[in-house]
């Protein structure tokens, strides 16, 4: 006869269980920091293409906040006809975002767009050449977030490390 007994097969159990016990933190802290750089590197591309799409058209072209600085809920890219910083009818919608998975928050404080400008030059709504976004997971860690800038010739940079975290 062969097979298990019953406490053999607790004993198995209660050590699968112990291990899984142990790798469970892990694993989710594994799963937050993959998601935050996951975020931070569609946000940063989405830069990128807004800026590499004026250039390219020779037009300004936005990219805009679903909700004022809050570029966790999402954001549109669109060629900016008329240069307010809205999307209107008869203005092409270049790429959209929905709102970012998870507990992931992605600010700029206050600014709502920013606009890349034919030559490839950036301006946010308030008018200033420099914004900087801090992209943070759910522990609120700024050694686990990243840090999006964009300079005043339009070129955009992430690095690790978010300078605050909600």
């Amino acid at each position: 006869m062969r097979g298990f007994t019953l406490i053999e097969l607790m004993v198995t159990i209660a050590i699968v269980a112990i291990i899984a016990a142990i790798a469970a933190p892990n694993f989710s802290a594994f799963l937050d920091r993959s998601r935050t750089e996951t975020s931070a590197s569609m946000l940063y591309t989405a830069l990128l293409t807004a800026r590499s799409e004026a250039v390219k058209r020779n037009q300004e072209v936005t990219i805009r906040a679903n909700t004022t600085g809050n570029f966790e809920s999402g954001w549109a890219i669109f060629a900016d006809d008329d240069g307010d910083g809205v999307l209107d009818s008869g203005e092409e919608s270049i790429r959209t975002q929905s709102a970012l998975s998870g507990d992931i928050t992605a600010r700029i404080s206050g600014i709502s767009y920013i606009t890349f400008a034919a030559n490839g030059t950036a301006v946010n709504s308030s008018g200033s050449s420099v914004s900087r976004f801090n992209v943070c997971g759910r522990s609120g860690d700024t050694s686990q977030g990243y840090l999006l800038g964009i300079q005043a010739t339009g070129r955009a940079h992430k690095e690790k490390g978010a300078t605050s975290c909600p």
